[in-house]
């Protein structure tokens, strides 16, 4: 397969395709950055897709007696209230990691001509949003 961004390694002679190092080198980038919730982008771009984040849910108390009960429930609703809060951080953290790490790409790995031909595609600010699809159609 071809590649689109190619260059001659200094050491060898051979030629490498950028694309070979973009994974590791947007590993390192996320690693150095200090962005919040790292993890699920680093997941991303290792796995190639988007994680799913599932939003926690209130569990029902187990107790029968309505003492016991009534305080499970007062447990189980501060519970799921810091599940969801940090369901809705992790969310909103990946939302703007995402952004982030694309716009690290057309900076580091897209040239000029190729960053005119992605703009003219239909699908640049759908699929082409997600750093790993956008990956994907460089190579």
């Amino acid at each position: 397969m071809k590649h689109l961004f190619s260059t001659k390694d200094e050491n060898d002679g051979k030629t490498r395709s950028l694309y070979e190092d973009a994974n590791e080198r947007l590993i390192d980038y996320v690693q150095a950055s200090g962005m919040k919730c790292s993890e699920d982008m680093l997941k991303l771009i290792r796995d190639g897709k988007s994680i799913d984040s599932i939003a926690p849910k209130l569990d029902a108390p187990d107790q029968t007696e309505v003492v016991a009960r009534e305080t499970e429930m007062t447990q189980n609703k501060i519970l799921y209230s810091a599940k969801l809060t940090n369901h809705m951080n992790r969310a909103a953290y990946f939302k703007t990691n995402k952004r982030t790490v694309k716009s690290n790409i057309m900076l580091k790995f897209v040239t000029k001509e190729m960053d005119i031909k992605l703009q003219g595609e239909a699908n640049f600010t759908t699929t082409l949003e997600d750093p790993i699809e956008l990956l994907k159609r460089i190579e």
